[in-house]
């Protein structure tokens, strides 16, 4: 990639997300490409203004499908789990949609590489093999 910026999207703007868009904003090489928040009062918010930060130029959205629009090649994931893994579809669908990234929050906290994350490729890998065979049938 040499010449142009790393493009990251970060999703979940509280604290350990805020520090991830600011330290985005501040870094040479890297831009922020998304900001997906959960909370409506946030939707349509600069970026770095919501996180106390100069403007980045990036809206914030409420909206996963505009969120996954864009040019981000990872994605850092800090929203919050609670321990009902609910956001294991978001992290599947990011991973279907070839994206690289690394949840940081709750029970996702140590990456997709580990035990967290080869529940997440095993649910990936059902999934495909679910759609392969739909298709077959066709």
């Amino acid at each position: 990639m040499t010449g142009q910026n790393f493009r990251v999207g970060v999703i979940g703007p509280g604290g350990l997300g805020g520090a991830s868009v600011r330290e985005i904003g501040r870094l040479e090489g890297i831009e922020l490409a998304a900001l997906l928040a959960f909370s409506p009062d946030k939707n349509g918010r600069d970026a770095g203004e919501l996180v106390g930060a100069a403007p980045l130029g990036v809206t914030a959205t409420t909206s996963l499908d505009e969120f996954m629009q864009t040019d981000a090649t990872t994605v850092i994931y800090t929203g919050r789990d609670y321990g009902d893994f609910a956001a294991d579809d978001t992290i599947i669908r990011l991973l279907e949609a070839g994206t690289s990234g690394r949840p940081t929050g709750g029970r996702c906290k140590e990456g997709w590489g580990n035990a967290v994350g080869h529940r997440y490729h095993t649910r990936l890998l059902q999934r495909t093999a679910r759609h392969a065979d739909d298709r077959a049938q066709q």
